[in-house]
């Protein structure tokens, strides 16, 4: 299989074996030392709320320095957080895990509580005071989150009101969210995935639908919708308590729209989102267009349903150490830094990709801070899409090891609206390398046809989802209950717009059930829409200035959230605000779907 050759870095060192687990040790030592730190973070954050100084009284350095404590203590408090979220992805019915994690749930609030003493107090300023402070220049690498922090001013409640809010949080949300994830990661199901009857993960069924195999794509289709249908309940009853919770909190804040905190957190304007999701909307013909194309590779003149995700060409297997070394390979081709960075997540142990019971489906980057890079969740199929998947993951590391590492902490982090670019970025970079190197033509096509089917479901069908989760809060601020007919109906509407009659057959609707998005993460889907289209237009900018783009993306990524999102993405020739960049990016997604096959 064809990779990029590049001297000048290193692979991995030794074979990256699929049945290792990660190494929590760097976070933690062990689960006790986690609860130990817990107890003596709690008394650090009361000791910081108790002698908290009004940041009016303060100079240029003691700002400096009562910044610089506050990121710390935020970093401990993420630290504890993700390693808790790390333990039970690993192993949701492990019983130490779920202990842990009810411990850090009911102790955040009250950490968090006493950290926003600071955010109180510097929205109670006037907005000139706040403004001669931030201009200060010893809190010029902190500036940022000064002034992006008063954009909550007017949605922020008394002192006493947020801590009564804060303290409710791991009983009523976070309950929730808990409940779905331990029952979600244990769902399994019995089927014959081609290898004989066997009880069968989410992940694994889910899988299965991109097989090679007509019928075991078949039965994974059917699988996938008796797993969505059966859990739907019980997705239903947490997603109605969590969208009924949320909506009460912006009633007291203020929130004219449910989508208004996401949009202010992400920094982004709630009309330019609308305008996106409005042309993703309009342009829906190039997703069936593609429906058409991929049904007359297959020889069908319309697209069956169970083969809407099927590999098209050659899709050779790959072996786990084949998949690390290709996607190590892509990004050293982007810079010798990147790949570099990339490696060290295989050689540091920071990797747990093999599928099991109790382990949470998909994948995920979860971050730390500045001093531990960040830890990747994958499930290995033995697939060339399990290359894409890594990249995706990988692109999240690198973004965050390098911001969080160049950033202060209260900066560091990207918003959502960012962080899903690498993570795009990096998946249409490697298939680009990928196919300057590929003859066969059979593996050009599985090439072409996985970008384009990875740029499909990011840019069309999380749309369709985001406008699905909108529908929810609408019907639950009229006072309906989210039943599973209700939310059946949502997500069937949705998919019946933008698919039309390019397929066959029913969709499995009940999908939204095993997707945790909606339940654990307000408001985030429409992020991959909003990324991929960026990613897009990025990779036109990178055809065009090839030599110039590296040495800007690597700053880009080092710039994290330091700045909006406008701001950032400002050097790379991105304008938020001009009304044709989504189109771009939909010219470039077209250009690929018309592109197969050459």
């Amino acid at each position: 299989m064809a990779v990029w050759q590049n001297p000048a870095v290193s692979t991995v060192t030794g074979s990256p074996r699929l049945e290792h687990r990660w190494d929590l040790t760097p976070v933690f030592a062990s689960d006790e030392a986690a609860v130990a730190e817990l107890d003596v973070l709690a008394a650090d954050a009361d000791a910081f709320a108790r002698t908290l100084p009004s940041p009016s009284q303060l100079g240029g350095p003691a700002l400096a320095e009562l910044l610089e404590a506050l990121g710390e203590l935020r970093n401990r408090a993420k630290r504890l957080s993700t390693y808790a979220e790390l333990r039970s992805a690993e192993d949701a019915s492990d019983p130490a895990a779920q202990d842990l994690g009810t411990r850090v749930a009911q102790r955040m609030p009250g950490i968090h509580d006493a950290l926003r003493g600071f955010q109180l107090a510097w929205l109670d300023l006037t907005d000139e005071r706040a403004s001669q402070l931030a201009e200060l220049p010893e809190v010029a690498g902190d500036r940022h989150y000064l002034i992006a922090s008063r954009r909550f001013a007017a949605h922020t409640l008394s002192a006493a009101e947020e801590r009564a809010l804060s303290a409710r949080g791991g009983a009523a949300e976070q309950s929730w969210i808990r409940l779905w994830s331990e029952r979600s990661s244990a769902l399994t199901i019995t089927c014959d995935l081609g290898n004989g009857p066997a009880a069968q993960t989410s992940s694994e069924v889910m899988f299965a639908c991109w097989d090679v195999r007509p019928e075991v794509r078949r039965t994974a289709h059917a699988a996938l919708r008796e797993m969505s249908d059966g859990f739907a309940p019980t997705s239903a009853h947490c997603l109605d308590a969590v969208v009924g919770d949320r909506l009460a909190v912006d009633a007291l804040r203020g929130y004219d729209r449910a989508t208004r905190s996401t949009d202010l957190a992400n920094e982004l304007r709630s009309e330019m989102v609308d305008a996106m999701l409005d042309a993703v909307a309009a342009r829906a013909g190039i997703w069936r267009r593609w429906n058409t194309i991929k049904a007359g590779l297959l020889g069908f003149d319309r697209l069956p349903v169970a083969d809407r995700v099927a590999p098209l060409g050659a899709m050779a297997a790959m072996t786990y150490p084949e998949v690390v070394e290709q996607v190590v390979a892509s990004f050293a081709a982007l810079s010798d830094e990147a790949g570099r960075t990339v490696a060290g997540l295989f050689q540091d142990g920071r990797v747990d990709a093999a599928p099991r019971t109790g382990k949470m489906g998909g994948a995920f980057c979860a971050e730390l801070d500045g001093t531990c890079g960040p830890y990747l969740l994958l499930n290995h199929s033995g697939r060339q899409m399990d290359a894409q998947v890594m990249a995706h993951e990988a692109g999240h590391a690198l973004h965050l090891a390098r911001c969080l590492a160049a950033q202060s902490p209260l900066v560091g982090l990207p918003s959502f609206a960012l962080i899903e670019i690498p993570s795009t970025f990096a998946e249409l970079w490697l298939v680009e390398g990928l196919l300057e190197h590929e003859t066969d033509p059979g593996r050009r096509l599985a090439l072409q046809a996985g970008a384009v089917e990875t740029a499909i479901g990011n840019v069309f069908e999380t749309a369709v989802s985001a406008r699905s989760e909108r529908g929810c809060y609408r019907l639950k601020a009229e006072g309906l209950t989210l039943s599973v007919d209700r939310l059946n109906e949502l997500w069937g509407e949705q998919f019946r717009a933008g698919l039309g009659d390019s397929v066959e057959g029913e969709e499995v609707i009940s999908r939204w059930a095993l997707m945790p998005h909606a339940i654990v993460y307000r408001f985030y889907l429409y992020n991959y829409s909003f990324s991929c289209l960026i990613a897009l237009a990025l990779m036109g900018r990178l055809r065009d200035d090839p030599e110039r783009f590296a040495a800007r993306y690597l700053d880009y990524l080092d710039r994290g959230g330091n700045g909006t999102p406008a701001d950032v993405l400002a050097p790379l020739g991105i304008d938020l605000d001009d009304p044709g960049l989504w189109d771009e990016g939909l010219d470039e997604m077209e250009r690929m779907v018309e592109g197969v096959g050459s």
